[in-house]
């Protein structure tokens, strides 16, 4: 919010400026890769706690695989331990959208 001070300490506002809900949203996750879907580039992320996450990697999503400079979809694989940023789909929540899925370690590479 932007404005000025009172006599009394109290703020008139000018200008205030709210973001919605959604509005630059974004949620990561991360977890063991448990199925993936190369065709559909789609991908069943397993959490530490448990939960079975579908993962939407569109386009333009950037992938990261340590040891591959121009990685690919193709680079993941079943077993892999993966960081995703991303945001959960509006119409169906059980479905997260990624716009970054980077491999954390593979399990012939074990990560740190």
């Amino acid at each position: 919010a932007l404005g000025q001070p009172t006599e009394l300490g109290q703020w008139i506002a000018g200008l205030v400026v709210i973001a919605g809900p959604g509005a630059n949203t974004r949620e990561g996750l991360r977890g063991t890769v448990v199925a993936l879907d190369a065709d559909e580039k789609t991908l069943t992320v397993e959490t530490g706690a448990g939960r079975q996450i579908n993962v939407a990697a569109g386009a333009d999503v950037r992938i990261r695989v340590p040891g591959i400079e121009e990685a690919e979809f193709s680079d993941i694989a079943v077993g892999d331990r993966v960081a995703v940023l991303g945001r959960f789909d509006p119409q169906d929540p059980s479905r997260f959208l990624a716009r970054g899925l980077g491999v954390l370690a593979t399990p012939d590479r074990p990560g740190d």
